[in-house]
C-alpha cells in the first residue's frame, strides 16, 4: 500500500467512524433529563441552573454532589446551563460531542503508539458504537464519565509524545491533563498503571530484541508523582462518598459477597460486550447468582485466562496489555469498595473494555496474518458485528427517552429491581397515580426491606392521602429496619415538622446528628425548628455550624438572615439575605424574603426591584404579590405608590390556594384605601381583623384596628417604612 493511500485511509477511517456514530446517536437530542441523579446534578441543582458564576465555581471546588467531588464535571454542567438553560437537548449533545471526540483521540492515540491504522480504527469503532456505552452518553449525569475519559486519552497521547521526546514541560503537561481528568471523575486512579502497561507494549520501553530499555524500576519511579496525585484523589473520593452514606459497610455487604460479586462481574461485562441484551440503568444484587460453586468456577476460569495471557506475554504482548488493562481499570468499580447498591453498571465498561477491544483487534489481525483465505471473512465478520451493535445501540437509546421508559425497561430486564420500582412510584405519584405508586413502593419494601427510600416514599404517599397514622407507621417501620440511619431520623423529623410537632421533630434531628454530626441537612432543619420555637440564639448557633461547613448554602443563609432579623440584628440579616440571593439568583422565595427585609429597613425602591424579579420568575408567588402590593399601596414615597396595580396584585394573591389570609386581606384593604375605595377597604380589614383575633394575634390585631379606624374616617394608610 502506498504512503499516499495509507495517509488517505488514516484520515478517512476516523471521519467515517464518527459520522456513523453521530447518525446512530442522533436520537439522544430528543431525550429528556431523567429523575435518577440528573436532578442532583442539573435540574434541581440551583447552583448549576444559575450558570457560570463565582459562587458556582466556589461551590464546585468545595462541595461534593451526590457523594462525589468532581469540580470540573460540575463546571461543565454550569457551562451547559449558561448556554442551553433547561433545554435537555443541548446538555445531551455536549455529552455526545465529547464521546465522538473521545473516539477520535482514541484512534489517534492507538495509531500514534502502534502505527496500526486498521486495528486502531477497529478499536475506535467498537468504542464508538457499542451499546454498553449508551448509558455514559445518553445519561446527562454521566458527563463525568465522558469528560474524564477525554483527559484519560489526552494524558495517554501526551505520554506517547513524552516517551519519544522526553522533557520537563512534556511531563508537566501529562500531570496537568491527568489532574484535570481526576477533577472530572476519580476513575483515572489506575491510569499510571496503564501507562506502565503501555511501556511494555506498544511503546517497548522495557527493551526489545535485546535492546536495553529504561528498566522497570525507572519506569515505575517515573509514575510516582502520578501515583501520589491519584492517592490524594482516591482518599478525597472515599471521604466524600462515606460522608454521603454511599459506601456500604462490611455489616451491610460482607467482604465474601463483594469478592464473589467482583469475580462474577468480570464475566458479566464480557458477556454484555459479546451479547448486549437486557441492558438496564440499575442491576440489583442477586445472591442467587453468587453461589459458591459458580464463583469458584468463574474464579478458576479467570485465573486460567490470566495464566494463559502471561504464558503468551513475550510472543503476543498485546494479549497481556489488553487483558491487564481490563482487569486493572475495572478494580475501582468492581465492588470491592462498594459504592451504591448496584451489582454492576454499564457505565463502568466505558474505559475498561478498551483493553478487550485491543486484545480482539490485534488478536484477529495476528490470527489472519498471512492467511488470505481468512482475511476477508474476518473483515466481513467485524463489519457485521459493528452493524449489529449499531442497531442495538439505536434501539437502546429509546429507553433513555424519559424516566418512565428507563425504569419500565429496567423492571422488565432485571429481577426484583426495587430501586426502579421506587423511582417509578415517585414518577406516578407526581402524575396523581397514588394507588399505583403505593403498590410499587410496597413491592420495593418487600424485595429490599433494608432500604430506607421506599419507606420514605410510602410515608409521603400516605400523608398525601390524609392517612397520617399510616404515614407515621411507615416511617417508624423504616426506622426499625434501619435504626442507625441518620437519613431515616431526618425524614421522620421532617414528617413531624410538617405537622408542627416541633418537639418530636427536634428529637429526631438530634438523633440524626448523634449518628452523623456531619449531616448538614439535619442540622439546618434543627435550626429551622428552633427558630419556629422562638429560640433564635440557639437557631443561630446551628445555622453557624452549617455555614462553617457549607458557607455558600442559599437556604441556610436565608434562614440565618430571617433569624437575625427576629433578633433585631437587621444589618447582619440583610447581609445574609443578600448573599443568599447572590448565591441562588433563581430562588424566587429568597428574593421575596430579601425584598421584605429591604422594605422593612427603609429601602423600598430596592425592595420593589427584588419583588418584580421574583414575580418574573414565578408570577403566582404569594409572598411576592403581597409584598409588592403592600409597598405600592402604602409607600411614603409618592412616586412608588400605584394603587391600581396594588389592588390587582393583592386580588391575585387572594385567589391563590390558602391566599385568603389575614396578611393578604390587610394588604388588599390598604390598596383599596389608597385608591379611595374606603367601603371595600373596611370590609377587607374587618375580615382580616376577625382572622387574627381568632388565632390570638393581639399585637397584629391592634395594628389592623388602627388602620381600620383610618379607613372608616376616609384616610389611606401610609407605612412609615415597615411592612406587615
Amino acid at each position: 500500500m502506498s504512503d499516499k493511500s495509507l495517509k488517505y485511509k488514516s484520515v478517512l477511517l476516523p471521519v467515517l467512524i464518527i459520522a456513523v456514530a453521530w447518525a446512530v446517536y442522533a436520537p439522544v437530542s430528543r431525550c429528556e433529563f431523567v429523575s435518577l441523579d440528573d436532578e442532583a446534578y442539573v435540574t434541581l441543582n440551583q447552583v448549576v441552573r444559575g450558570g457560570v458564576s463565582l459562587h458556582g465555581i466556589r461551590t464546585a471546588l468545595t462541595q461534593p454532589v451526590a457523594g462525589n467531588w468532581h469540580p470540573l464535571t460540575m463546571l461543565s454542567h454550569m457551562v451547559d446551563s449558561e448556554i442551553f438553560r433547561s433545554n435537555p437537548a443541548g446538555h445531551h449533545l455536549v455529552s455526545l460531542f465529547l464521546h465522538l471526540l473521545n473516539t477520535l483521540i482514541l484512534y489517534l492515540l492507538l495509531r500514534a503508539a502502534t502505527g496500526a491504522t486498521w486495528r486502531s480504527a477497529m478499536v475506535a469503532a467498537l468504542f464508538a458504537l457499542h451499546p454498553l456505552n449508551v448509558e455514559s452518553v445518553a445519561w446527562v449525569s454521566q458527563r463525568k464519565t465522558v469528560l474524564s475519559t477525554l483527559f484519560w486519552f489526552l494524558t495517554m497521547y501526551a505520554y506517547v509524545g513524552y516517551t519519544r521526546r522526553p522533557g520537563t514541560s512534556r511531563y508537566v503537561l501529562i500531570l496537568v491533563l491527568f489532574t484535570l481528568g481526576l477533577l472530572a471523575k476519580p476513575m483515572l486512579v489506575t491510569l499510571p498503571v496503564v501507562l506502565v502497561l503501555m511501556d511494555y507494549w506498544p511503546l517497548e520501553r522495557f527493551g526489545k530484541d535485546g535492546a536495553k530499555g529504561p528498566g522497570l524500576r525507572k519506569l515505575i519511579l517515573e509514575k510516582v508523582p502520578m501515583l501520589a496525585i491519584a492517592g490524594v484523589f482516591g482518599l478525597i473520593t472515599i471521604l466524600a462518598q462515606r460522608s454521603a452514606g454511599a459506601v456500604s459497610t462490611v455489616a451491610t455487604l460482607p467482604v465474601s459477597i463483594r469478592i464473589s460479586n467482583a469475580v462474577i462481574s468480570y464475566f458479566r461485562y464480557l458477556d454484555r460486550m459479546i451479547w448486549p441484551s437486557k441492558l438496564a440503568v440499575f442491576y440489583p444484587f442477586s445472591h442467587d447468582s453468587l453461589s459458591t460453586p459458580r464463583v469458584i468456577l468463574f474464579a478458576v476460569v479467570l485465573l486460567g485466562m490470566t495464566v494463559y495471557v502471561l504464558s503468551e506475554a513475550r510472543r503476543k504482548k498485546y494479549l497481556l496489555v489488553g487483558w491487564l488493562w481490563y482487569l486493572i481499570t475495572m478494580l475501582p468499580v468492581i465492588g470491592l469498595l462498594q459504592v451504591g447498591a448496584q451489582s454492576s453498571a454499564d457505565r463502568y465498561a466505558y474505559v475498561t473494555l478498551i483493553g478487550v477491544f485491543i486484545l480482539i483487534a490485534w488478536g484477529l489481525a495476528d490470527w489472519s496474518r498471512g492467511k488470505k483465505s481468512l482475511q476477508q471473512p474476518v473483515a466481513l465478520t467485524v463489519i457485521c458485528f459493528l452493524i449489529v451493535i449499531s442497531v442495538v445501540t439505536r434501539f437502546q437509546l429509546r429507553y433513555w427517552k424519559n424516566s418512565y421508559q428507563l425504569y419500565i425497561r429496567a423492571i422488565q430486564t432485571t429481577k426484583d429491581n426495587y430501586l426502579c420500582y421506587n423511582n417509578l412510584a415517585t414518577l406516578l405519584a407526581k402524575n396523581g397515580q397514588d394507588e399505583e405508586a403505593l403498590q410499587l413502593v410496597n413491592a420495593a419494601i418487600q424485595i429490599a426491606p433494608q432500604m430506607i427510600h421506599p419507606y420514605m416514599n410510602k410515608g409521603e404517599l400516605l400523608a398525601k392521602k390524609g392517612d397520617i397514622k399510616g404515614a407515621r407507621e411507615a416511617y417508624e417501620a423504616g426506622l426499625r429496619m434501619n435504626p442507625e440511619s441518620p437519613m431515616m431520623h431526618n425524614q421522620i423529623g421532617n414528617f413531624f415538622y410538617k405537622y408542627e410537632n416541633f418537639e418530636e421533630a427536634a428529637f429526631h434531628y438530634r438523633e440524626a446528628l448523634f449518628r452523623d454530626e456531619s449531616l448538614l441537612v439535619a442540622r439546618s432543619n434543627l435550626g429551622a425548628i428552633l427558630a419556629r420555637q422562638g429560640r433564635y440564639d440557639e437557631a443561630v448557633e446551628e445555622f453557624a455550624k452549617v455555614l462553617a461547613a457549607a458557607p455558600y448554602s442559599p437556604a441556610v443563609l436565608m434562614n440565618m438572615g430571617m433569624t437575625k432579623a427576629h433578633l433585631g440584628q437587621e444589618k447582619e440579616a440583610l447581609g445574609y439575605l443578600r448573599q443568599s440571593v447572590a448565591n441562588n439568583p433563581l430562588n424566587e422565595k429568597a428574593r421575596a424574603t430579601y425584598a421584605w427585609l429591604l422594605n422593612a429597613n427603609g429601602y423600598p425602591e430596592e425592595a420593589v426591584a427584588e419583588y418584580e424579579t421574583a414575580l418574573q420568575m414565578k408570577g403566582d408567588l404569594k409572598e411576592g404579590l403581597n409584598g409588592l402590593a403592600w409597598i405600592l399601596a402604602t409607600s411614603p414615597e409618592t412616586e412608588l405608590r400605584n394603587p391600581a396595580r396594588a389592588i390587582e396584585l393583592a386580588e391575585a394573591a387572594i385567589e391563590l390556594p390558602q391566599g385568603r389570609s389575614a396578611e393578604v386581606l390587610d394588604t388588599l384593604s390598604a390598596a383599596y384605601a389608597a385608591d379611595g375605595r374606603f367601603d371595600d377597604a373596611v370590609k377587607a380589614a374587618e375580615e382580616a381583623l376577625s382572622i387574627v383575633k381568632e388565632v390570638g394575634l393581639t399585637d397584629v390585631a391592634k395594628d389592623i384596628e388602627a388602620r381600620l379606624a383610618g379607613y372608616r374616617a376616609g384616610r389611606a394608610y401610609i407605612d412609615p417604612g415597615h411592612a406587615l
